[in-house]
């Protein structure tokens, strides 16, 4: 079911991209559903303790968000 999601995340924000670099609203709004759908299929996946130190680890570092992901990915997290 993940996949739904995320390959219709992929199909939106490919055709919505352009327009909101050029700053259309239907670009930014095709933006915005994307990264809804595709936040959807992130919360099905079961991304772990990992997953949810590394915006932790970057709020308080200031660091990439992922970097602090490659970071916190190890065996033993």
């Amino acid at each position: 079911m993940t996949d739904m999601f995320h390959l219709k995340a992929i199909e939106i924000i490919s055709k919505s991209l352009r327009g909101a670099v050029a700053n259309t609203p239907e670009g930014r709004e095709g933006m915005a559903l994307g990264h809804y759908i595709a936040g959807i299929g992130f919360s099905n996946v079961g991304l772990g303790i990992a997953h949810s130190m590394a915006h932790t680890l970057g709020a308080v570092y200031d660091t990439p968000h992922g970097m602090c992901d490659d970071a916190s990915d190890c065996d033993g997290v």
